[in-house]
């Protein structure tokens, strides 16, 4: 495999790292490996939730007996503690987290990408236009954009406008693969079904609520590509909106018990458009803070219990009998 420029300035021998790529498994590209030449270009592009620049990878697999060749988006994570080394040849790698590239969906990005375009006229835009190009080299992206956009095609032009209904259609079917995956895997499964408590029992006993943890487990894993909004909608769908926002729970009692309380006048509240946000934002840091406190006191108790040894260890050492024994001084003093 080789590595376009732009990958190997981001793997010089200043900040060298060990990269591992997941190759496709599907399609007839993935047989063989001796019969491809594979290249692997590193690019930066807004993060599809979290609105930073973050790294991404293409993988260009071209086979060398025709032109058969398709490229994939791949997602760049750093896995590990970052104390770990590596030694590679005669070099030291001191951040000695590898670099994993794993197959990532590139219809998450253009959800993004076709959001950040909107404008209050709805028009219809050129995708050329609209899509960057580094993007347009995913292979099939015409066929997912048509997925989730009414399109209108002109010539050999595509016009293209993102549809929530088309969306939420998607949304739905990837969450039903996701939670197909999971039910796949007994370990995996298993590991969601039990997290809630210290009891394990067999998968044998099954119940509905068990479906409801994996479909609230798959619908978190689209939470981290997709706004909340996209999730809110998802969730309801599949009447799991308190369980992946549980201040949603509450929002929903205050607004009942507003409704049921008498009408007398109260004081206006301020409101804000990211308040749901801020409040889950609060609730992280106050479990956080929590945390920090814990091991603080336990730092503090330990730091206690060491004092108090080295006090023994002192108080144990004054009741040595010293008669008859010379002192310190006597060893560093010059003989006559």
């Amino acid at each position: 495999m080789s590595l376009s420029d732009d990958s190997q300035e981001e793997t010089s021998s200043n900040s060298s790292r060990i990269i591992f790529v997941a190759s496709p498994k599907n399609g007839s590209l993935s047989e063989g490996n001796q019969s491809l030449n594979q290249t692997l270009e590193i690019f930066s592009f807004l993060h599809p939730k979290y609105k930073q620049q973050v790294k991404f990878g293409l993988l260009t697999i071209q086979s060398k007996t025709d032109d058969d060749s398709k490229t994939i988006l791949l997602e760049m994570e750093r896995i590990g503690d970052k104390i770990s080394s590596w030694f590679i040849g005669n070099n030291v790698i001191s951040d000695g987290r590898p670099i994993v590239l794993t197959p990532m969906d590139v219809t998450f990005l253009l959800i993004a990408i076709l959001e950040s375009e909107e404008t209050e006229g709805e028009s219809f835009k050129n995708m050329m236009d609209v899509i960057p190009p580094v993007i347009q080299r995913v292979s099939s992206v015409r066929d997912m954009i048509v997925n989730i956009c009414q399109v209108v095609e002109v010539g050999d032009d595509l016009f293209v406008q993102l549809s929530p209904e088309k969306v939420n259609q998607w949304m739905i079917a990837k969450c039903d693969h996701i939670f197909d995956q999971i039910n796949n895997n007994n370990e995996l499964k298993n590991k969601i079904i039990t997290s809630q408590g210290s009891f394990k029992r067999s998968l044998k006993n099954k119940d509905a609520a068990d479906d409801r943890k994996i479909r609230a487990e798959s619908i978190r894993f689209l939470s981290e590509y997709m706004d909340r909004k996209w999730i809110e909608i998802l969730a309801s769908h599949f009447d799991l909106l308190t369980e992946i926002y549980p201040s949603k729970n509450a929002s929903m009692s205050n607004n009942n018990s507003q409704l049921s309380s008498s009408s007398q006048p109260k004081s206006p509240k301020p409101s804000s458009q990211h308040s749901q946000e801020t409040d889950d934002f609060l609730a992280d840091l106050d479990a956080v803070e929590k945390n920090k406190r814990k091991r603080a006191e336990a730092t503090a108790e330990k730091s206690k219990k060491t004092k108090s040894q080295e006090s023994r260890n002192v108080q144990s050492l004054k009741k040595v009998n010293t008669k008859g024994m010379k002192s310190m001084d006597s060893f560093f003093k010059k003989k006559q």
